[in-house]
C-alpha cells in the first residue's frame, strides 16, 4: 500500500485545465489496469496530486514511471512547452497501518481545502470523495469498497473528514511513525 504525490516542476501547475486533469485520470486508469493496480484514492490540486494504491506486484516504479512520462509529454505538447514538467519521479510513503490509512481517508479530500481552492472537500470534483460519498458515479478502475469498509458507510465518512476540517494541522494518525509525514524520493 502506498502513498504517492507527484508535484509540478518548481511550484508551477501541472493543470493548466480540465483536459490535464482528465488526460491524468485517463493515464491512471489505464496504467492500473496495465500492472493490476488497485486504485483506492486520489486528488488532483493545481501543482501537485496525491494518490493511494495497492500493488500486489513490484509495479510501482515501472508504473508511474511510464503514467509520468506520457503525461509529461501529452502536457508539454498540449501547451507548446519543453523541458521538465514534474519536478521528480514521484514520491512514495508506505502505509504501515491500518489507523495510517484511515488518517489519509481524510487528508486527501481535505488537501484542496488546506489549499483554499475551495471550502469544503465535496465542492472539489478533481478527487475521488465524491464517489466514496456515493454522490457520484465511481470510475470503474476506482476500487472504493475499502472506505466504505473503513468507515462503515458514507456518513461515518463525511463525520469524519468533518473533524479533520476542525484540526487544519492534523496529516497523521497520533502516534504513528512521524518519518511517514516527511515523503521522501521513490527509488
Amino acid at each position: 500500500m502506498h502513498h504517492i504525490a507527484v508535484n509540478g516542476n518548481n511550484g508551477q501547475p501541472m493543470f493548466l485545465d480540465p483536459t490535464d486533469r482528465r488526460t491524468c485520470l485517463a493515464l491512471l486508469a489505464d496504467t492500473a489496469e496495465r500492472y493490476a493496480w488497485e486504485v483506492w484514492a486520489y486528488t488532483q490540486l493545481n501543482t501537485h496530486w496525491h494518490l493511494i494504491l495497492h500493488t500486489p506486484e513490484k509495479t510501482l516504479t515501472h508504473g508511474m514511471r511510464r503514467m509520468n512520462s506520457l503525461y509529461a509529454r501529452n502536457f508539454n505538447a498540449r501547451h507548446g512547452r519543453t523541458g521538465h514538467s514534474l519536478r521528480h519521479r514521484f514520491m512514495s510513503v508506505p502505509v504501515e497501518s491500518g489507523e495510517h490509512l484511515r488518517e489519509l481517508t481524510r487528508y486527501l479530500p481535505l488537501n484542496p481545502v488546506r489549499a483554499g481552492l475551495v471550502s469544503h472537500p465535496e465542492a472539489w470534483i478533481w478527487s475521488s470523495y465524491r464517489a466514496e460519498l456515493g454522490s457520484v458515479i465511481s470510475p470503474a478502475w476506482l476500487h472504493s469498497s475499502w472506505w466504505q469498509k473503513a468507515h462503515a458507510g458514507p456518513d461515518h465518512l463525511r463525520r469524519w473528514v468533518a473533524k479533520g476540517m476542525a484540526e487544519p494541522d492534523a496529516q497523521w494518525a497520533p502516534g504513528s511513525d512521524p518519518t511517514l509525514t516527511r515523503p521522501r524520493p521513490a527509488g
